[in-house]
């Protein structure tokens, strides 16, 4: 028999449902999406890593900050899915900390490498950084989406009780 959590307005809430439908869907797409990422900007910029830092030395920095928060948002993803599909308590609070750390880590990350980039035009700057901003603007909506919802819902608070 499965465990009926009831809430005062005497809605029962047996299974995920309502918005929590997105977040699966969500950690379907998120390795298709970390490794088109991957292929698409990091490994262009480890392999370019050596003339980064023969042009600058301060590179490294970039470049240990980033493994270091690559390294706590798989932590927090792996930790949010198994929460999620527990059903533990502690799922929202670990999903509106990766979503915000996300969001962090890419701002943070977008302006240490400007700090440290040597560009030889504002043009080329243009196009290096215009679709790291896409990226930016579109975890800050999800996050500005999802983060409140995570918190405030009642279906969240229904579902993730025990």
């Amino acid at each position: 028999m499965k465990t009926e959590i009831v809430l005062n307005e005497g809605k029962v809430y047996r299974k995920i449902g309502g918005g929590l439908f997105v977040v699966p869907v969500l950690f379907l797409l998120l390795p298709i999406y970390f490794l088109a990422q991957f292929k698409r900007d990091i490994l262009p910029n480890v392999k370019a890593l050596g003339l980064y830092l023969q042009m600058n030395p301060g590179m490294i920095l970039v470049a240990l900050f980033e493994v270091v928060s690559i390294i706590a948002l798989f932590y927090l993803l792996v930790s949010s899915i198994i929460f999620f599909f527990k059903k533990k308590v502690k799922f929202p609070k670990i999903m509106v900390c990766l979503l915000g750390y996300y969001s962090l880590f890419l701002i943070v990350d977008y302006f240490l490498f400007n700090l440290f980039a040597n560009y030889a035009t504002p043009e080329i700057a243009e196009t290096f950084n215009a679709p790291y901003r896409k990226v930016i603007y579109r975890s800050l909506i999800i996050s500005a989406i999802l983060i409140p919802y995570l918190l405030v819902s009642k279906r969240v608070k229904g579902t993730f009780i025990k």
